[in-house]
């Protein structure tokens, strides 16, 4: 190959050392004709339609080619936003769009820069995507240009050359903005509902309000606000803000007026919501939930409240329960409670914490006292574990996440645990001392009962035992024999 096209970006031809003897000229010429579309060549892309089109990637000749002209104009008839996609090429272009709608040009694949209708742009190509040449320009001194007309809406104008004295003016959407001037003292700017108007302040029509402030946060008192009957008309709301003295208030402020309706509420008063007077207690507050469950509410949330709930259980027996967002914290049912410190035994079976809602640590005098009397047992029989598994387990130390207290901790690991399990063919789901928060999920947190390990570390110590024994025995043997 005697001419080269690839290595510049304008595909023009290069002539290889000691090539094109006799030709060269002509080939030479053709590249400087060639170059003289890059520097200021005009083309007319016409016909084109419908939403995109394409500049042809450039052909390796020194033919004529779109893409090596400077100035390009796209005409013809889109059916909306238009993209057209110019070769990766490194160049500069001038670009007058004449389509109907707005033109995004880019390399394939990118995301371009957005020409608008009838107007004409400089775009660069670096290579990888086509990018607006010119993005910003200096600061125009607005005291050397000269504005002939007055600068419209859409330009960031007012489309107005001036505005009368004391008027003010109001959006038009696109034209000139509009003047509202007033025709008589005392009017008010008022909003009609879909524009601004000047008109006549109605005293309070249609709920205005009236506010009263005290200066300075001092103390207002004795101020008085008169209403004009034959010019106020409807409700409003008149606002005292700062430091109201009250003291010589007459009458009793009753509770549709935000008041208690009492002119000395007793310590155990309270008020019901249902009446329009103060309810007092002088005895005991009873909740009587014979209609139904009796509730006893705190604050003023309906969404998420704190209350105490009092229910019948399926035995017609009462039973308490605390719940906070509208979540059951706590539940005491037939039980004997005094100060948490004796819980009769009819509480047996009672559940202190849960699976998802464990204490993190108990404090106890004593050791706990376990049930433990043959007459609440059933299906009694000998351990069938005992050394072998217990030489299966893997204790481990450990520390503990989210604990402030950066200590180890000795124990086993619950999924080690059910792997010797699993090993030994032991039925995990009529193990005890291996759990699941939730049995119908293996992939529940897994806990352990470590107290039920006592068992099988026993019958270990005892199957030792007996070893150590045959092993005295063994050797007590041979030693006589000797």
């Amino acid at each position: 190959m005697t001419i080269q096209y690839t290595g510049n970006d304008f595909r023009i031809g290069l002539i290889d050392v000691g090539t094109e003897s006799g030709t060269w000229g002509g080939v030479t010429n053709s590249n400087l004709e060639q170059f003289v579309k890059v520097i200021g060549g005009f083309k007319q892309i016409t016909g084109l339609s419908g939403t995109s089109g394409t500049l042809a990637a450039p052909a390796a000749n020194t033919s004529d080619q779109d893409f090596r002209h400077m100035f390009l104009e796209l005409a013809g008839s889109s059916s909306g936003a238009f993209t057209y996609t110019v070769p990766d090429s490194e160049k500069i272009y001038i670009i007058k769009n004449s389509l109907d709608h707005t033109v995004t040009v880019k390399v394939s694949g990118q995301t371009g820069t957005t020409i608008p209708k009838d107007r004409t742009a400089i775009v660069y190509v670096n290579g990888t995507d086509a990018v607006t040449a010119i993005d910003s320009v200096p600061n125009l001194a607005i005291g050397s240009a000269t504005i002939t007309t007055a600068l419209g809406v859409p330009s960031g104008g007012t489309g107005k050359s001036s505005v009368t004295a004391g008027s003010i003016v109001k959006g038009a959407g696109t034209g000139a903005l509009v003047e509202i001037a007033g025709t008589s003292a005392g009017q008010v700017l008022k909003w009609s509902g879909s524009t601004w108007e000047a008109g006549t302040d109605s005293g309070g029509s249609g709920g205005g309000s009236v506010s009263l402030t005290a200066n300075d946060s001092a103390t207002a008192s004795g101020v008085s606000v008169v209403l004009d009957p034959t010019t106020t008309t409807g409700t409003g709301t008149i606002g005292l803000s700062g430091t109201v003295n009250m003291a010589n208030v007459s009458g009793v402020l009753p509770i549709a007026n935000g008041g208690t309706g009492a002119t000395s509420p007793t310590d155990a008063g309270i008020v019901n919501n249902a009446n329009t007077s103060l309810q007092k207690v002088v005895s005991n507050f009873q909740i009587d939930p014979s209609g139904g469950d009796g509730k006893l509410f705190f604050g003023s949330a309906t969404s998420n409240p704190e209350f105490i709930k009092h229910t019948i259980n399926s035995n017609g027996n009462g039973q308490i329960e605390v719940f906070t967002n509208n979540t059951l914290r706590f539940a005491v049912a037939d039980v004997a409670v005094s100060f948490l410190q004796n819980i009769g035994a009819a509480a047996s079976g009672l559940l202190v914490g849960s699976t998802g809602g464990r204490f993190s640590t108990i404090f106890l005098v004593n050791q706990p006292n376990v049930s433990s009397d043959k007459r609440l047992k059933n299906n009694i029989q000998d351990t069938d574990i005992g050394l072998d598994f217990i030489n299966c387990l893997k204790p481990k130390k450990f520390k503990l996440n989210d604990q402030e207290e950066d200590k180890f901790h000795y124990g086993l690991i619950a999924q080690e645990v059910e792997a010797v399990l699993d090993e030994k063919n032991i039925d995990k789901e009529t193990f005890a001392p291996w759990l699941l928060s939730d049995s119908k999920n293996p992939d529940s947190d897994q806990s352990l009962v470590y107290g039920e390990f006592m068992a099988p570390m026993m019958k270990a110590i005892q199957e030792l035992s007996d070893e150590v024994k045959s092993l005295k025995e063994k050797v007590k043997s041979l030693e006589e024999a000797n």
